[in-house]
C-alpha cells in the first residue's frame, strides 16, 4: 500500500491479499529487529506519522475552504431579522472590533425552572454584566433583560427552547443558550468570540462515559433511537449535550433550527435525537467543546470546569419517566401529580 517507501533496512514487503507472505514479513522482520537503525527507519518513514497526516489534511482543507467562512453568500452572511415581539430594549453589547451584538438566551416554566433560572441568570450577570438576558417565560423573573412571553406547551420548556433563533432578539448576532439549571461560575466569552470567528454552532458533547449515540438509549425512547439510526445509519457518532450551545445568524443556521424543531416534533421527548437527525440533515460548521465548558457534577469527575456547572434536574417539575410526548395528558398528569406531592400545591 505503501511502494513510495524505499528499500531499507526494517521495511519488509509482502503481496496484498496473501496472507502467507504477510505472515513470512512479520517472521522476517522479528528476526531482524536487532539489526534496525531505528533512526533512519523513522526518517523514512515521518511523512506517514498521525502529526504529518493531520498537517497535511489541515494545509489541503485550508486551501481549499480559505477559511470556517468561505462558500457562504455574502446574503447568508447577512444577519437575519425575524418577526418578534420583546418587552424590553433588546440591544446588546458589541464586541470590540466585531461589530457583533451578544446575548443569552434561556427557558424557564414551571416553579423548579424559574428558581433554577434565577440562579442562572444571577449568576451570569455577576460573572458577564454587560450580557443581556432574554427569558421565555409566562411571566417576568426578575434579572432578564428582555422577556418572551410565549404557551407553557409540553412539560419540559423544549418547544420554546428549540425556538432560540426565532425568539431571541435578531439583532443578537451572537447568541448563547443556557438552560435553566446551569451556573456560570466565571466568565464565558469564548462562546460568542467562537460565533464571532466564524463557527455557525458551538456545543459540548454529552458528558456521560459512553460518547456515541449509544448513550441516548432510555426505555421510553427505543423508537425515537431506531428513527436516529435510520437517518444516521449508525449509533457510533457522538452525542451532543442540548443544554448548553451558541449560534449565529444566517440562512443556513436558520434552516438547521427549522429543521431541528421540526424533528422534535415528531416524537416530542428529548432534543439530543433530534439535534442529530437536524445536523445530518442540515449540517453547520460545528465547534465541538468537552466537558470543561458543560461541567456536570455527577459525571464529569476529573474535569476542571472552564466556568459553566449544570445540575441536571434540578429544573424538572416531575418526576420519574414519561411514556411518549411530554405534551401528551399523561405527561400533564405527571407534572400535577409532583406539584401536589412535592410543593403542596392543589
Amino acid at each position: 500500500m505503501l511502494d513510495e517507501l524505499p528499500d531499507t533496512l526494517g521495511i519488509h514487503r509482502y503481496k496484498r491479499g496473501d496472507a502467507k507472505g504477510l505472515i513470512a514479513a512479520l517472521d522476517e522482520a522479528i528476526q531482524a529487529r536487532g539489526n534496525v537503525d531505528r533512526e533512519a527507519l523513522r526518517a523514512v518513514t515521518e511523512p506517514y506519522s498521525e502529526q504529518a497526516w493531520c498537517d497535511d489534511h489541515y494545509q489541503a482543507f485550508s486551501q481549499l475552504i480559505g477559511g470556517v467562512n468561505a462558500g457562504i453568500a455574502e446574503s447568508e452572511q447577512a444577519a437575519e431579522k425575524p418577526a418578534t415581539l420583546h418587552e424590553a430594549n433588546t440591544e446588546g453589547p458589541v464586541a470590540k472590533g466585531t461589530g457583533s451584538k451578544r446575548g443569552i438566551y434561556c427557558v424557564a416554566f414551571g416553579d423548579p425552572a424559574r428558581k433554577a433560572a434565577l440562579r442562572m441568570m444571577q449568576s451570569a450577570k455577576k460573572h458577564m454584566p454587560d450580557i443581556p438576558i432574554a427569558l421565555c417565560a409566562a411571566k417576568k423573573i426578575g434579572p432578564e433583560d428582555v422577556l418572551i412571553v410565549k404557551p407553557d406547551s409540553d412539560i419540559g420548556g423544549r418547544r420554546a427552547k428549540l425556538q432560540a433563533y426565532e425568539n431571541s432578539p435578531a439583532e443578537w448576532s451572537a447568541v448563547l443558550y443556557l438552560d435553566a439549571d446551569t451556573e456560570v461560575v466565571a466568565p464565558i466569552y469564548r462562546f460568542f468570540e467562537w460565533i464571532e470567528d466564524g463557527w455557525e454552532f458551538v456545543i459540548c458533547k454529552d458528558p456521560h462515559l459512553m460518547d456515541t449515540m449509544h448513550s441516548f438509549e432510555r426505555r421510553n425512547n427505543r423508537r425515537e433511537l431506531a428513527a436516529v439510526k435510520e437517518a444516521v445509519h449508525t449509533l457510533h457518532t457522538l452525542q451532543y449535550n442540548g443544554g448548553v450551545w451558541a449560534f449565529g445568524r444566517n440562512d443556513r443556521i436558520a434552516r438547521f433550527f427549522q429543521r431541528w424543531q421540526a424533528e422534535w416534533e415528531v416524537h416530542a421527548q428529548r432534543d439530543q435525537g433530534a439535534l442529530i437527525r437536524a445536523m445530518y440533515t442540515e449540517p453547520l460548521r460545528v465547534w465541538l467543546l468537552g466537558n470543561e465548558w458543560n461541567t456536570f457534577e455527577k459525571y464529569s469527575k476529573g474535569v476542571q470546569t472552564a466556568g459553566l456547572m449544570h445540575y441536571p434536574g434540578d429544573a424538572r417539575r416531575w418526576s420519574g419517566m414519561i411514556d411518549g410526548r411530554i405534551d401528551s395528558q399523561q405527561a400533564w398528569a405527571a407534572v400535577q401529580r409532583f406539584e401536589r406531592e412535592k410543593l403542596g400545591k392543589r
